[in-house]
């Protein structure tokens, strides 16, 4: 793996051929458009050709929250009584879709500007508040908003425990950097869901203010419009489901929720795939499902469960 330095964990244009993700593959462009995994080499059916040890974030729905570990994703399968009285402040029950009054495309793009600068200039005025009128610009989040929001604070700590390991070593080796690195050569598809979703915008905006509020002073330096926005947007197109492991062949799976692996991102999907995922604990690996040739494409199927 290459070694990176923080300039390089900084760029958003960050060339993947500087790192080396596996010795199996790199990463190039498609003839489809957008990018792809590649062989490099022949490779037999069984071979473990990539490892993500931990996902850079995830959150875990809180229908199974005290069900599921968020450690290890282990699932307890009702051993712990779900309950939906876990309504309290900052949380509500899920609204109906808002229908906004924008038509096409530029009107739905116009309106997230707008929206999206409101945003900053109450982010410009929230630090000057007192304690009390903060919490009651507290909004009230439903529980797929929350999920968000968990899964964007994983990814601005992780932010904040790489700065930490920075300021004593100027280079980056581990494997959970390495993703963290990834995690900014990542697509984000936030426009595009709001030209489908319109109601999405103040969804977000939601999810931003509630972070400003609520999280601790050592992720502050970390949270701005900017960078939550990025972080949601990479994942509407990124996340895999995290599913339970079925016990038999009847037995139904559940989504327990979902995790960002960024290295695994590029695996695009095959009706025919030559590769599939296997989730351990909270670490996942790719093994191919057939020999391999070179500058073969690597696809996944994402219907399988994780």
């Amino acid at each position: 793996m290459s070694k990176m330095s923080m300039q390089n964990l900084d760029c958003a244009a960050l060339d993947l051929k500087e790192i080396d993700i596996s010795p199996f593959f790199i990463v190039g462009n498609t003839v489809y458009g957008g990018r792809g995994c590649f062989s490099t080499r022949p490779i037999p059916s069984g071979t473990q050709i990539h490892y993500c040890p931990t996902p850079i974030g995830f959150t875990i729905s809180r229908l199974f929250k005290k069900e599921v570990c968020n450690w290890c994703f282990k699932y307890e399968h009702g051993r712990v009584m779900r309950t939906d009285k876990y309504y309290t402040l900052g949380l509500r029950k899920a609204k109906k879709e808002i229908n906004y009054l924008v038509q096409g495309d530029d009107d739905i793009d116009e309106h997230a500007r707008n929206s999206w600068k409101l945003a900053d200039l109450w982010n410009d005025e929230i630090d000057s508040m007192k304690e009390s009128k903060r919490i009651e610009s507290l909004p009230c989040l439903d529980e797929i908003e929350y999920a968000e929001a968990i899964y964007v604070l994983q990814v601005l700590f992780n932010f904040y425990k790489t700065k930490s390991q920075l300021s004593h070593s100027p280079q980056l080796s581990n494997s959970e950097n390495l993703e963290l690195l990834l995690f900014s050569t990542l697509e984000s598809n936030e426009t595009e869901k709001y030209r489908k979703y319109p109601y999405l915008v103040q969804s977000y905006i939601n999810i931003f203010k509630f972070i400003k509020l609520t999280c601790s002073k050592e992720l502050q330096p970390f949270v701005n419009s900017k960078t939550v926005r990025d972080i949601i947007g990479k994942n509407l197109s990124n996340a895999f489901g995290i599913w339970s492991h079925a016990k038999s062949s009847s037995e139904d799976k559940e989504l327990l929720g979902f995790a960002v692996y960024p290295s695994a991102s590029f695996f695009n999907h095959s009706c025919e795939a030559n590769i599939k995922k296997i989730r351990i604990k909270n670490d996942m690996k790719f093994v191919t499902l057939r020999d391999i040739g070179p500058g073969e494409e690597l696809c996944i199927q994402m219907v399988f469960h994780l």
